[in-house]
């Protein structure tokens, strides 16, 4: 399902889709500079490389999604930062389903207030790709795009679940005693929002956290309204710093039975 959800976002992307010191960031820690997200058949999901700016600040992600061997969705996002805006370009070469390929850029402004992201609006339109809102702790409480529209409930800095309205999901999830000492986590990130750019700086998008799930439940509702649930297990590998460099994730659905994704992060 969240194969199929990969997929969706790219065609989204085809049709264009706190306080003021940030109390999320920490600027003395590594950034991540790589991301790859690997299928236990070698099928490869998701590759990032990111190159920042002396700030620290993220100005490109080469972001490529791989759905089968034939079917990819090739993005570079690139990112000029002002003092309440980001200004961003997104050049894609998209292949699904057939032998067509698509290519596509995308000039879009991003906005901050109290150094959060707020919209996310297309130049060439002027129609708001993306909507965030966030609680009176500066956690992410809302996120709204064509596809997505995700509210989240937190307990202090712990993500406890997440309604998604758009692909009709609930996703809720477990702690342990496991976190990450530099760093954050990054398993939630992708449940509740689609652009990249809060995947390498969760601190503007309220969902930086050290607080890693050991599992997870995902209860999918058919037309019918029949619930269907995947269950997700975490293991974590850290350096000796306590920046997570990989989580092995298992999944697990009465239909398909078990499969395993690995996630692996560099750090520099």
């Amino acid at each position: 399902m969240k194969n199929f959800q990969l997929i969706i976002v790219t065609l989204v992307a085809i049709l264009g889709f706190n306080s003021c010191s940030n109390q999320f960031e920490s600027n003395n820690e590594k950034k991540l500079v790589k991301y790859v997200c690997v299928d236990d058949n070698n099928f490869k999901l998701i590759e990032r490389s990111i190159e920042y700016n002396e700030k620290g600040q993220a100005i490109s992600i080469q972001d490529d999604h791989y759905f089968a061997d034939d079917e990819y969705s090739l993005g570079l996002h690139q990112f000029n930062w002002n003092e309440n805006s980001i200004d961003a370009t997104q050049d894609l070469s998209i292949k699904l389903f057939s032998d067509d390929v698509s290519n596509q850029t995308i000039n879009y402004t991003i906005t901050l207030e109290n150094n959060l992201f707020t919209k996310f609006i297309n130049n060439d339109s002027g129609y708001e790709m993306s909507i965030y809102t966030y609680n009176e702790d500066g956690r992410m409480q809302n996120y709204l795009d064509i596809v997505c529209d995700a509210t989240c409930v937190w307990d202090a800095d712990k993500l406890i679940s997440i309604d998604n309205d758009a692909f009709n999901t609930e996703h809720k999830y477990t702690y342990g005693n496991i976190s990450c000492l530099k760093g954050y986590c990054p398993i939630i990130i992708n449940a509740t929002q689609t652009e990249p750019l809060p995947f390498i700086h969760p601190e503007f998008a309220g969902l930086k956290t050290k607080q890693c799930p050991i599992s997870e439940e995902c209860t999918y509702f058919d037309e019918e309204d029949k619930p269907l649930i995947e269950y997700y297990t975490y293991e974590y590998e850290f350096d000796n710093e306590g920046y997570i460099t990989k989580i092995i994730e298992t999944i697990t659905r009465p239909d398909t039975g078990t499969r395993i994704q690995t996630h692996t992060l560099t750090w520099k």
